[in-house]
């Protein structure tokens, strides 16, 4: 049998637990140079990345190899040599799985959708939560689960992280004088 390779969720939100506002709110609008910098870091760490069709239209990049999730293709589809479109709605778990062999880090990039597949299969291996000390109120939560939700401190989200499954590592890192702060989780043996 071929290993795993280590799936990472990489994901900023907002101190309430919101990646955006809405959809096509992209992080680097709002997000400080810091957590960019440590995302693009990771980022060039990753073999594979998987992604909702916003995401990838957002930040196309035909180098870097990636699965998008989109309810438009009927079946799989290669788009262009590196970028595979499945419809999360069908039976697609072995073809996401597929991809990887060979590979040793794959990123999940969101949107809430694509974590939440991840999540509800247990694929997910590692989250690297990047906080930014902003407030939204509302808009696209990490998860659409109920553990998740109603945040108003950080630390109300190892709890939470706890009951996802999911144990802190080294516990909170602060990434900038400005309270932007990074969260290491593993998922629970």
């Amino acid at each position: 049998m071929t290993e795993k390779p280590i799936i990472t969720l990489l994901a900023v939100t907002s101190l309430d637990g919101y990646i955006a506002k809405h959809s096509g709110h992209a992080p680097a609008t709002w997000a400080s140079p810091e957590e960019q910098d440590h995302f693009l870091t990771r980022m060039d760490q990753m073999d594979w990345s998987v992604m909702g069709r916003v995401t990838h239209e957002a930040a196309f990049r035909p180098n870097r190899k990636r699965v998008v999730f989109s309810t438009l293709p009927e079946k799989p589809e290669w788009r262009t040599e590196n970028h595979l479109w499945l419809n999360p709605d069908g039976n697609i778990q072995d073809t996401v799985m597929d991809q990887f062999v060979g590979a040793s880090s794959v990123a999940l990039l969101g949107g809430t959708r694509v974590h939440d597949w991840f999540l509800e299969r247990n694929l997910i291996d590692v989250i690297e939560l990047s906080v930014e000390p902003v407030v939204f109120g509302a808009g696209l939560p990490l998860f659409w689960h109920d553990q998740w939700s109603g945040f108003q401190r950080i630390d109300e989200i190892i709890p939470a992280m706890a009951k996802l499954g999911f144990d802190v590592e080294g516990g909170v890192r602060a990434l900038n004088m400005n309270g932007t702060k990074l969260m290491r989780f593993f998922r629970q043996k």
